[in-house]
């Protein structure tokens, strides 16, 4: 019976999640883990069959951090708090919202345009419109999914470094662009 690798799947992640903050996906690969963990590849072997499963681990290990790093606390308006953390991902993570948001390593598709409203983290979130701007459940979907397309292709041309912006410019845009959505959409009450 083969022994138990000394080093656990975890800290292998957390190296390998290291890695892609730093130097980015193209950079993880078994011989860079192993390096950074002073370790044989083998163990890294042991826990992953081949690429594609260990790609769909980090991915879930690395939407872990991103959507722990976006939530919201008790105090806070969760809206702001989300959009913050997003602003604050791209702009202090920018490897890890490439690998997560902008190419195909990670396996993460929400679907169709309708999906986006739909998940369920933004329940809270479409709660909080309708109850705060008295607008209709439909209107404050319409409205998140609005302003996640907009905050997203803005975070994925300044990443994508396709435009120069400070995070207070960004932040100012969004702003911006959540208070014009906000009139159209309480409007058509």
């Amino acid at each position: 019976m083969p022994t138990k690798p000394r080093i656990p799947k975890e800290k292998i992640l957390k190296a390998a999640f290291e890695i892609l903050n730093k130097d980015g996906y193209s950079n993880v690969n078994i011989k860079t883990i192993a390096k950074k963990l002073e370790c044989s590849t083998q163990p890294i072997s042991w826990h992953f069959s081949n690429m594609n499963e260990f790609r769909k681990e980090l991915a879930l290990y690395a939407l872990n951090f991103a959507n722990n790093f976006m939530k919201p606390n008790e105090n806070s308006d969760p809206f702001k708090a989300v959009g913050e953390g997003y602003l604050n991902l791209a702009f202090d993570y920018p490897n890890l919202f490439k690998f997560i948001y902008m190419n195909d390593y990670s396996g993460i598709n929400v679907g169709g345009v309708e999906d986006i409203s739909n998940d369920e983290g933004n329940e809270e979130l479409i709660s909080h419109f309708v109850n705060t701007y008295k607008m209709s459940k439909y209107n404050a979907e319409k409205y998140l999914t609005s302003v996640i397309i907009y905050t997203h292709g803005l975070m994925t041309m300044i990443v994508s470094k396709l435009i120069n912006m400070s995070k207070n410019e960004a932040r100012d845009k969004i702003n911006e662009m959540c208070a014009l959505l906000l009139k159209e959409y309480k409007n058509e009450n």
